[in-house]
């Protein structure tokens, strides 16, 4: 059997996975069924919740969650 594909989600597609959903949100949700291997940085965590925050008015308890419930592995 061969491996799982590896895939890397910048923030951009992370942000539309959760805010706008769309074809970014069925691939998290791929990721969450296992059909693949999702990583992200620290860096991109860090992000992430900066932008939800700022720009998006998300409240740190469910930034919190959402980085806190990972269908992702941390790279680097």
């Amino acid at each position: 059997m061969a491996d799982k594909q590896r895939v890397v989600f910048d923030t951009n597609i992370i942000i539309s996975a959760v805010v706008f959903g769309g074809p970014p949100r069925l691939c998290l949700e791929f990721a969450r069924e296992g059909r693949f291997e999702l990583f992200i940085t620290s860096a991109i965590l860090l992000e992430l919740s900066r932008i939800l925050a700022k720009k998006f008015d998300w409240e740190r308890e469910s930034i919190e969650k959402l980085i806190k419930s990972p269908p992702y592995s941390i790279w680097g």
